[in-house]
């Protein structure tokens, strides 16, 4: 079964993000002294689940293994490039939440925010989770939620490419979601 399998996968998934969000979130407070480590693991964990959502994506979107890979390696890399695109100091956190729906992005700004707010000698705590540390406005709590929305646009996304551009059984027309077939069976 389908769904099985799928949950099987994001089961792993959780254990070792976990571990290692955890073992991060620990030698990371060594960092970021005055910053929780539950913030810092809640960041990695939700990083986590993106990347893997974000490989599922690139997956069905490639037929060939070695050009899928080269490829997603690419776009992977380019995500935080184009943080450059708007600095959390001045830039507009409008276009900063648009550029984070690549997961590398959103990553890239949480940790500019963490960072900034260990610049202020106090760290981040409860009380400047929804606060910005910047002139742009843009949060920790953006960063968050931006991959938590990446990361459900992604699975989204890889479930409708395998469904349509699969070389693997028939594919399904484009417009499947909006027949009543694909929802009564």
């Amino acid at each position: 079964d389908r769904f099985t399998i799928s949950s099987s996968h994001w089961i792993d998934f959780t254990i070792v993000f976990f571990i290692t969000g955890l073992g991060v979130a620990g030698v990371s407070t060594a960092i970021f002294e005055g910053t929780s480590g539950g913030y810092l693991f809640l960041l990695f964990l939700i990083f986590g689940f993106a990347i893997v959502s974000f490989c599922f994506l690139c997956a069905s979107v490639f037929n060939r293994s070695k050009i899928g890979s080269i490829l997603s390696s690419m776009f992977f890399v380019v995500g935080y490039f184009i943080t450059f695109a708007a600095d959390p100091e001045d830039g507009d956190a409008a276009v900063m939440n648009i550029l984070s729906l690549h997961p590398m992005a959103a990553f890239s700004y949480g940790i500019q925010t963490v960072a900034k707010w260990e610049d202020t000698n106090f760290g981040m705590s409860a009380s400047e989770v929804d606060v910005s540390p910047f002139v742009s406005g843009y949060k920790y709590t953006d960063s968050i939620l931006m991959l938590a929305i990446d990361t459900v646009i992604y699975l989204l996304l890889s479930y409708y490419f395998s469904l349509t551009i699969s070389s693997v059984g028939v594919p399904l027309p484009f417009y499947f979601p909006f027949t009543k077939k694909y929802w009564c069976t």
